[in-house]
């Protein structure tokens, strides 16, 4: 995983879009654009618990998430799809015009 540039063109709390290229028992991985890929990890990713990653992606989709931190050290960057809904209004809001 490659994040040279996560620091440099991110910034935590910031929404990205990914896609999601690998699944793990812990967690899954976004591709957030060339070089840059970050992880979701299972308790980021819904209010419930669940059991693996399966249950809310698949490899392939295309997602919104939060980023939640940025370790350019480690180069790593920690997302989350929980942090993401929180902020967005409910669904049966809606606003007159």
């Amino acid at each position: 995983m490659d994040t040279r540039s996560a620091g440099e063109n991110t910034k935590l709390g910031q929404l990205v879009e990914g896609t999601v290229t690998q699944l793990a028992s812990f967690g899954a991985f976004a591709r957030i654009e060339d070089g840059i890929e970050g992880l979701i990890h299972v308790s980021e990713m819904g209010d419930e618990r669940i059991q693996h990653p399966r249950e809310i992606v698949q490899e392939g989709d295309v997602i919104q998430a939060r980023i939640i931190r940025i370790d350019p050290q480690r180069k790593r960057m920690g997302l989350s799809l929980r942090e993401m809904r929180e902020d967005a209004p409910p669904p049966d809001q809606e606003t007159d015009t």
